[in-house]
């Protein structure tokens, strides 16, 4: 795939939300780009779902 962001998110909510205007601003500039982000908690892929920049968004559990 020739333009990819793919993202592993932090373990805080507030720093995921901070990096949503990134978001919209990578899918300005590329809006064919394919977006991918990977969160930590089932409750965080619940908010990102409303991001819609984003094409792909994978839960993954971390142990703490």
């Amino acid at each position: 795939m020739k333009n990819a962001l793919r993202i592993a998110a932090s373990l805080a909510l507030g720093l995921m939300l901070a990096a949503t205007p990134a978001l919209r601003a990578y899918r300005q500039r590329h809006p064919e780009a394919h977006i991918s982000v990977i969160v930590p908690d089932a409750g965080y892929a619940r908010v990102m779902e409303l991001c819609p920049e984003i094409d792909r968004l994978a839960y993954a559990p971390i142990e703490r």
